[in-house]
């Protein structure tokens, strides 16, 4: 059976990228989001295998605290991708060990971690 993915990406490119290359790799791309909430919902409906998740998106909610309400209900992993990130915030997300890659992901890095957290 397909490992299920969910992407939380605001810049459409880079979305459509992901989806394509997990497509390619024989991943079920459950979705594209752009902000936190409806990332929230999309995890509580669709219980994904695994959450792609930007740091900074779209909403009254950015990355990290969308991850720290989905970590409130679930144990589905999470991999963080930014291209801007301070300091503090990265330090908040290694403390929580998550995974966090810098844009733009080498997509054979990112294809490893997943396979990494997955098996």
């Amino acid at each position: 059976m397909k490992k299920t993915i969910l992407i939380v990406e605001d810049e459409g490119i880079i979305a459509l990228g992901l989806q394509s290359y997990l497509t390619s790799k024989n991943f079920d791309v459950l979705g594209i989001v752009k902000e936190g909430g409806k990332a929230i919902e999309m995890t509580r409906a669709l219980k994904p295998d695994l959450i792609i998740m930007d740091v900074v998106i779209q909403g009254a909610i950015n990355g990290v605290e969308t991850c720290k309400n989905i970590k409130s209900f679930s144990n589905v992993p999470i991999i963080f991708l930014t291209g801007n990130c301070p300091d503090i915030i990265k330090s908040d997300i290694k403390c929580q060990d998550i995974p966090i890659y810098s844009k733009p992901i080498i997509m054979e890095d990112l294809k490893i971690a997943i396979d990494n957290i997955l098996n």
